[in-house]
């Protein structure tokens, strides 16, 4: 089936699925909070095709439990062919859904709001500000100039991109895993971060915001993005809501479940009304680098 057909069923998505996978293996893993293996836990409603979705019993975080080895993602895989596939599903699956947002789409250019870059140059004034899976730098382009600019990219076609978009600026892109170009910079070197519609995507989160807590100065800022899977939305599409994309998409995190990853990785989160409300499918927390790591057993129970 050709990318951007229509899909008749989730057999015929899945095959095209299994079709742009061939040849990576496919892994297990366990909670990327508390790392629960949650082996007794039954899949929810929220699973699709081979890949089953889970509750932690222990912390509650919600999980997509079998994942493409990592590794093979980052060289093999087509990032572009599977958007368009996820798409096309969208479209055979919930078609008068699509359809109305598609046209509504209108109305998120009426008011400019500021991005999150912007928002986190406010709030440290001067410093490095790192965009993890920055693209091909366009959020980094609407960084005041006194601000130095640090992308990290998986792609190495938009880290070249985004270098010669940042090139007239104090910049610098770093070609890499969102876990490699972290582990490539200096304690205590940067001021902010921004995590645009990442952190859903990361087979190790917790790692990540441990490495993020390292290279940020103490009372750095982090502002994520991500879908909120506590959205009153999910509860009325179900399985058709859009912050679901198999697996693509390998974590869903509610307020409580990402202050509890930043917790352990040494960070305070908060959440501003607007940024965490109920009716939105995203959510944005703003995460302060205390450097006061703590232990999964300090804040969880011991798990059974």
């Amino acid at each position: 089936m050709s990318v951007g057909a229509a899909f008749k069923s989730v057999d015929e998505f899945m095959a095209a699925q299994a079709a742009l996978l061939e040849g990576i293996t496919i892994v297990d893993r366990s909670c990327p909070i508390c790392a629960h293996p949650n082996l007794r836990t039954p899949p929810s409603k929220y699973s699709l095709g081979p890949w089953p979705v889970k509750r932690c019993v222990r912390c509650h975080c919600v999980y997509i439990t079998r994942m493409p080895e990592q590794e093979a993602l980052v060289s093999r895989y087509d990032w572009s062919r599977s958007s368009k596939l996820e798409d096309a599903w969208r479209e055979s699956s919930r078609p008068v859904v699509e359809g109305i947002s598609r046209r509504s789409r209108w109305r998120t250019k009426l008011i400019r709001r500021r991005s999150l870059a912007e928002r986190v140059a406010d709030l440290i004034g001067s410093g490095a500000i790192i965009d993890v899976g920055c693209g091909d730098g366009v959020e980094l382009t609407k960084l005041p100039p006194q601000i130095e600019a640090v992308g990290i990219e998986i792609s190495s076609a938009l880290a070249e991109r985004a270098r010669e978009r940042l090139q007239h600026r104090n910049s610098r892109v770093i070609a890499d895993s969102a876990l490699g170009g972290l582990e490539s910079l200096d304690d205590n070197s940067c001021h902010g971060a921004v995590l645009r519609s990442y952190l859903e995507h990361e087979a190790e989160p917790l790692r990540v915001l441990q490495q993020l807590g390292r290279v940020l100065v103490r009372d750095g800022v982090a502002l994520i993005k991500v879908p909120n899977f506590a959205s009153w939305n999910r509860l009325v599409m179900g399985r058709h809501w859009c912050g679901f994309r198999h697996p693509d998409h390998l974590n869903y995190f509610t307020p409580a479940t990402l202050g509890l990853l930043a917790s352990i990785a040494g960070f305070e989160s908060r959440f501003a009304f607007r940024d965490a409300l109920p009716t939105g499918d995203n959510m944005v927390a703003t995460l302060i680098n205390r450097k006061t790591p703590r232990s999964v057993n300090e804040l969880l129970p011991v798990a059974a």
